[in-house]
């Protein structure tokens, strides 16, 4: 099975080739380029690296957030278009499981917390032990200091995103004994799309097409509500 994974959720823009669960080509950008600018030369580069073309692929997986509302956009209509062009499926990975999937068989929680600005995070927290992410606590949005008085303080804790980041030193507050996540593993990664991607896809997970998965209202829409509210 040949799949094409893209990620564009945060800052990071990636695609992956794998071929028969081996992750054979995969391009990885985090320079603040627009995500619109790289990634269709990011897909020929990583198709050109994996010695294969569009016609050989047998599935695309992308990134469907919580994340950038733009870039989920970017991920989600490239994807779509591509596989309805192939008449391929499409595997929806959400951000948070993708990260978490970057360290399996961890024995703790395993937490993404993504940066929504302010004090405001997506994350959520992942039992890896037997390998493939198990939720704990799913898909939170919302205040960080909400999110982690939701484990006792004595937890064995593994924090990564730049949500863990920006909120480090809270973190450690809480957690002195808190691990945090190496550079490389830190940010969703498209080789982690497609390795969950072809998990789902075996189990039949798939469909037409994907849908951005959207854990609170765009800020323009939370603006105009404000506005509105307040006369």
């Amino acid at each position: 099975m040949n799949l094409l994974a893209v990620e564009t959720s945060s800052s990071v823009a990636g695609v992956a080739v794998l071929r028969d669960g081996k992750l054979t080509a995969e391009c990885y950008l985090d320079n603040r380029l627009t995500h619109s600018e790289v990634l269709m030369p990011m897909v020929e580069r990583a198709l050109n690296l994996a010695e294969i073309n569009c016609a050989e692929l047998d599935a695309f997986a992308v990134d469907v957030g919580p994340g950038s509302f733009t870039g989920v956009r970017i991920g989600v209509c490239a994807a779509n278009g591509m596989a309805a062009a192939l008449n391929k499926p499409v595997i929806s990975v959400d951000a948070l499981s993708a990260m978490a999937y970057n360290f399996p068989h961890f024995s703790g929680l395993v937490t993404p917390l993504l940066d929504a600005r302010g004090d405001q995070i997506y994350a959520a927290a992942f039992d890896t032990e037997s390998g493939e992410p198990e939720p704990v606590v799913c898909r939170f949005a919302g205040e960080i200091t909400d999110f982690i008085q939701s484990f006792p303080k004595d937890s064995r804790m593994l924090f990564l995103g730049d949500g863990a980041a920006a909120h480090r030193e809270l973190l450690l507050s809480r957690y002195p004994s808190a691990a945090f996540a190496p550079c490389h593993l830190n940010r969703p990664r498209a080789g982690s799309i497609a390795a969950l991607a072809e998990l789902k896809l075996m189990r039949g997970e798939s469909s037409s097409s994907a849908l951005p998965l959207y854990l609170r209202s765009p800020q323009a829409e939370r603006m105009r509500a404000l506005r509105e509210q307040n006369g």
